[in-house]
């Protein structure tokens, strides 16, 4: 009989590689929500980066519907508050 290789043997599972890339992108997507914030308000994106005016937002609705449903609207408004002045209530 054939001994798996060591490189075989300290592969993670399929399904662990696909839950921790999941895992990552969701939190990429949430993080870049400032970032994109600044370049949208510094009037800094590339032209034809976006469809049409006003679509930047609707790439982030996905996460503003969540964290409204979740009440954690405060706290997303404090993370693009580190990135663009936010008018204040």
């Amino acid at each position: 009989m054939s001994e798996p290789s060591v490189a075989a043997s300290s592969r993670l599972p399929l399904w662990v590689s696909c839950a921790l890339a999941t895992l990552i992108l969701v939190v990429l997507y949430v993080l870049s929500i400032g970032p994109v914030a600044w370049l949208y308000f510094h009037d800094t994106l590339p032209p034809g980066w976006y469809p049409y005016p006003g679509s930047v937002p609707h790439i982030y609705t996905p996460l503003t519907w969540t964290c409204e449903r979740l009440g954690l609207e405060t706290q997303l408004l404090w993370y693009i508050g580190l990135w663009i002045p936010l008018p204040h209530p």
